[in-house]
């Protein structure tokens, strides 16, 4: 989200500066964050996110704009909106991943629940980690969060389909008995193994020397949900 993007600019620029700001530069920061960050994309923003959302990102982007129109502005107060536009921004994202997904709104809340049903007590509790440290603009640890909740998602589904205790396991190593037990076609295992596990081992493991941008967290943010919902269907819950 560039809007986004360019609050966090807006807030590097102010934390820098003076506890009064008189300078043009610096209003023109947020004038222009509210008249060409916002404006251009605020009808479409509120088609897409709905009226609620609208109003308070509104509310809090026309309070800095107003701002800017002061001769002299208060670090303190522009600072205080910015903290409360940040996390609502990050909210939006987050469930704007989720139904850019293959999920379906409202399936992901279905979703949680037959985890919770089903006794994937400690999937979720890795899924709730990876969302937090999205917002908290952690994105290795997303993807490192990701890829484990993927992982135990499948060795619990794995366990239930067979009636025995699977201990551990990579996502291959429960791939193997998927596709032996029939669940998943050949083209299924290839494209799991080599391309979704394939990025996710790069992305979300500790040891790794790849890059993590807050686009990778994304996509590995919809991977997470839709292949839980993938396997789920693959084992009947």
């Amino acid at each position: 989200m560039n809007l986004l993007r360019q609050i966090e600019d807006v807030k590097s620029v102010f934390l820098r500066g003076p506890t009064y700001v008189s300078s043009n530069k610096m209003k023109g920061s947020i004038r222009d964050l509210y008249m060409k960050g916002w404006v251009p994309i605020s009808l479409e923003f509120k088609k897409r996110h709905g009226q609620g959302s609208y109003d308070e990102i509104e509310e809090a982007l026309s309070k800095l704009y107003e701002y800017s129109r002061r001769h002299h502005i208060q670090k303190d107060k522009v600072m205080a909106v910015i903290r409360t536009v940040i996390p609502l921004l990050e909210r939006i994202e987050i469930e704007s991943i989720r139904n850019g997904s293959s999920i379906e709104p409202g399936t992901r809340e279905s979703l949680r629940r037959v985890l919770g049903e089903k006794g994937f007590s400690r999937a979720t509790g890795y899924v709730d980690k990876a969302e937090t440290e999205f917002s908290d603009g952690k994105y290795d640890e997303t993807c490192i969060q990701s890829r484990i909740a993927i992982e135990e998602v499948f060795r619990q589904a794995r366990e239930l389909h067979s009636g025995r205790a699977v201990r551990r396991g990579t996502l291959p190593n429960h791939l193997d008995y998927f596709k032996k037990e029939g669940l998943i076609s050949e083209a299924e295992e290839k494209l799991l193994r080599y391309g979704f596990y394939g990025f996710l081992s790069e992305k979300g493991n500790h040891a790794t020397l790849e890059s993590v941008s807050r686009e990778d967290a994304q996509l590995t943010l919809s991977l997470l949900y839709s292949l839980t919902q993938y396997v789920l269907v693959k084992v009947g819950l």
